[in-house]
């Protein structure tokens, strides 16, 4: 019997908490098919790593340092055209404005991160 192969779905991590970075990207290196390419946690930064590595995802903390996500989203399409990741947005916080936000730049996700204990 033959079976097709698995794609791998890469993926980019920008999250400025750094232990929550680390958490996240190994939950997301634990799904099968996922690889992760790499993380930041700067806004600028990650807007040039993303362009050079070519992720299939970015999963972008909504508040970053330098650059929020909806404005690394928004760089990223102005550069990379249809050429750039699926974007997914993680955040601290929701709201009716955040939500027309999240439609508004065609987000495919949007999560909570999870309160500190």
């Amino acid at each position: 019997m033959l079976t097709k192969p698995v794609r791998t779905v890469t993926v980019f991590l920008a999250d400025r908490d750094v232990e929550s970075r680390a958490v996240t990207s190994k939950l997301i290196a634990m799904g099968e098919g996922c690889e992760m390419l790499g993380s930041s946690g700067a806004g600028c930064d990650v807007v040039e790593q993303v362009i050079r590595l070519r992720p299939d995802v970015l999963v972008t903390d909504l508040l970053l340092p330098g650059m929020d996500g909806f404005s690394v989203i928004r760089e990223l399409r102005e550069r990379m055209g249809s050429d750039a990741p699926a974007s997914v947005i993680l955040a601290d916080y929701t709201s009716p404005a955040l939500m027309r936000d999240v439609r508004a730049y065609s987000v495919s996700y949007y999560f909570l991160k999870p309160v500190p204990g």
